[in-house]
């Protein structure tokens, strides 16, 4: 494996960042098929976590939602937040253009879920709780996702599962 040769403060907030969605995503069953802190020139991001699983198959986000559906939806928007809570955790700043747009990403997801302004407002503030009612249990397994990261830059899903200790 690559090993970095010095983590700059950006890498140390990007590796907390990506490492809390994975490790939400994970606690979500959804499957996470890459966490990476390579910088995207072309796109300005500091880095991904790729879930290409997570949504069932058929789900359509211009279909009528249902129960199961927005529970998926809540779900996503918690993964979502995930990323600056955990870097805001770790290394005590979340802002960086990767977690405006992942907010913002959440902010879309519920206020589609709910259909009413007034509704999306508590539907965040509640996400936020559920964050941070996932992130602190989970931290042991977020500064190992995030150390590998810092250690490996990328890792793909069989890293990403077999890094935490999930017992």
């Amino acid at each position: 494996p690559r090993r970095a040769s010095r983590m700059t403060p950006d890498d140390a907030a990007s590796a907390y960042h990506q490492a809390g969605h994975a490790v939400a995503a994970l606690r979500f069953h959804f499957a996470v098929d890459l966490v990476t802190i390579v910088h995207d020139a072309d796109t300005g991001s500091l880095g991904m976590c790729r879930s290409a699983a997570g949504l069932p198959p058929g789900f359509r986000l211009d279909a009528w939602l249902g129960v199961e559906s927005r529970r998926i939806l809540h779900e996503w928007a918690v993964v979502l937040l995930a990323g600056a809570g955990a870097a805001t955790i770790g290394v005590g700043v979340s802002a960086n253009p990767d977690a405006e747009t992942d907010f913002h990403n959440a902010l879309d997801l519920l206020d589609y879920a709910s259909g009413d302004p007034d509704n999306t407002r508590r539907l965040v503030e509640e996400a936020s709780k559920r964050t941070d009612a996932l992130l602190r249990p989970s931290w042991l397994d977020i500064q190992r996702v995030a150390h590998a990261l810092r250690e490996r830059r990328t890792l793909t899903d069989m890293d990403v599962t077999t890094v935490p200790h999930w017992g």
